[in-house]
């Protein structure tokens, strides 16, 4: 009952803005504070899309320039995604994404599934992209910091 009077009082407010717009009045202040756009820049769109046709799949893209799409399909044995960002924007990139949520998913199913080994409970797991990075990061200050050691 909750989420249904939640909808209709969302749904009410914005017959408000369009009710404005159509009769050519001032847009009621609510529209126009920052708190308003914010609530409403969807960064990151996400479903599920489920089709049950072989090697097929469904995505869409980003629904504001600067944030990504992210399409799901769960299958008995996994799950596909599909994301998306747009190519022109310098603060998204899909490639980094996918890496952060297959990092994501392997630490879900490393805490699901750990095994005894040993006598030491240990983890199935692949590198995180972010141990990579942070190697990189750490190899490049290394460098660096050795090239400066050489320097006289």
């Amino acid at each position: 009952m909750y989420f249904v009077s939640v909808f209709v009082q969302l749904f009410l407010v914005l017959a408000l803005k369009q009710i404005a717009r159509d009769n050519h009045l001032p847009i009621p202040d609510l529209f126009l504070d920052p708190s308003y756009e914010l609530s409403n820049h969807f960064s990151l769109s996400t479903s599920q899309v489920t089709t049950n046709i072989n090697d097929s799949f469904i995505c869409y893209g980003a629904v504001v320039p600067d944030g990504y799409g992210c399409s799901y399909n769960v299958h008995s044995d996994s799950i596909l995604f599909c994301l998306s960002s747009f190519s022109s924007c310098s603060t998204t990139n899909s490639r980094e994404f996918a890496e952060s949520l297959t990092d994501t998913l392997y630490e879900i199913r490393d805490l699901c599934t750990l095994v005894q080994h040993e006598q030491q409970t240990i983890a199935l797991r692949r590198p995180s992209y972010a141990a990579k990075v942070a190697a990189q990061k750490f190899i490049s200050s290394t460098s660096v910091e050795s090239n400066e050691h050489n320097t006289v």
